[in-house]
């Protein structure tokens, strides 16, 4: 008889302390979500409160109709182009303010009657006349042929960084483009090297001799780091030489014609 009232006093506790664990874990978990709440709101606060200016709002890119223009301005625009939350008839609007009153890819897009059904329309003539591949390729390689001539025929000290940064964009532009086959990447490669000053190209040639070939591309690729390594070294000589208040004739040049 003692000993199940001691079982029933037994059970009748466990009983207790079981709804009191489960309490206290009801507790604890809201005191924990309630303190991460906080924690995050504070975080929040204390990111908005960091910045102290306004970003400057995006404009649109313009284009005219010059092919160069294209590639930048699409990779602009493309981003509204593929927005499935704007509409056709949005996106046709946003295309008219993003190109030049009386160039020519304004009056192509105004061409157009403004409607969601000529919209894809517009886009397709766009591309056609200014997105053709091969007729962009055609117009870097001939930005890299004006380099060459506009570097034999210069009678003014051409800058070597000036040059660099010009055969990066178009070479940068040519990539995009696909411009990858190992024949191409050959034709780049001499046509670079014709753009740079002879000094310049004994120093390339002599370190050539020194290392393996390799592929046109990986020729091309050394050319172009060789050349930023120069163009570098020479930034911090004349960076030193300006400190110290001297004066020194520029290195990084092609050179005056005779």
């Amino acid at each position: 008889m003692l000993l199940d009232e001691a079982y029933a006093e037994l059970d009748t506790e466990m009983v207790v302390a079981e709804d009191y664990q489960t309490k206290f874990l009801e507790r604890r978990l809201a005191f924990e979500s309630i303190q991460t709440a906080n924690e995050d709101s504070a975080s929040s606060a204390c990111k908005q409160n960091s910045r102290k200016f306004k970003l400057p709002k995006l404009e649109f890119r313009k284009f005219g109709g010059n092919l160069k223009d294209w590639l930048p301005f699409w990779s602009q625009f493309q981003k509204i182009d593929l927005d499935e939350e704007v509409s056709p008839d949005d996106k046709f609007q946003y295309l008219v303010q993003a190109t030049i009153p009386g160039t020519r890819g304004r009056e192509i897009v105004e061409s157009f009657p403004p409607s969601c059904k000529n919209y894809p329309k517009v886009v397709a003539c766009l591309n056609v006349r200014f997105g053709r591949e091969d007729l962009l390729v055609e117009v870097y390689v001939q930005e890299v042929l004006k380099m060459i001539i506009s570097a034999h025929q210069a009678k003014e000290v051409i800058s070597l960084s000036s040059l660099y940064e010009k055969l990066e964009s178009h070479l940068r532009a040519l990539e995009t483009l696909g411009v990858t086959t190992n024949t191409c990447i050959a034709m780049l490669f001499h046509l670079v090297e014709s753009c740079l000053p002879e000094e310049f190209l004994r120093a390339w040639h002599r370190r050539m001799n020194t290392s393996h070939g390799g592929e046109a591309k990986e020729r091309l690729a050394s050319l172009m780091e060789f050349l930023r390594l120069e163009v570098e070294g020479e930034e911090r000589i004349n960076l030193a030489m300006t400190s110290l208040g001297l004066t020194q004739e520029a290195s990084t040049s092609t050179g005056k014609k005779p």
